[in-house]
């Protein structure tokens, strides 16, 4: 079954993006695969990585803070109100980048 994995950012256009990729930084710098606009906003504030998914043979994504572990963004990821360190995003996760953008993750299953 074919899948289709969106970020769809609560932006006064309603911006969407699709996943497609194996990895996308997020943050204000101009060289992310995503950029963010806002001073709370981290040069680099996330990182979305594609790993298989082993129990239906298709793909999942996961979010993390910063960098990595040793450099977290200033002001954090909240997935779904809680502050996190990494998240597997699942469909209906909403995501607040630094706690003042917000982005839902949408996976749909595509007939072929």
């Amino acid at each position: 079954m074919k899948e289709r994995h969106l970020l769809l950012f609560d932006d006064s256009i309603r911006t969407f993006i699709l996943l497609d990729q194996d990895e996308y930084n997020i943050g204000r710098g101009l060289l992310n695969e995503i950029v963010l606009n806002g001073d709370p906003i981290s040069r680099i504030h996330a990182r979305i990585r594609r790993s298989n998914c082993e129990s239906n043979g298709g793909f999942q994504y996961q979010i993390f803070d910063g960098i990595s572990d040793e450099k977290p963004s200033k002001n954090g990821i909240f997935i779904n109100e809680v502050r996190r360190k990494e998240h597997i995003l699942k469909t209906g996760d909403i995501i607040f980048f630094a706690n003042i953008i917000k982005a839902v993750y949408v996976k749909e299953n595509l007939s072929d």
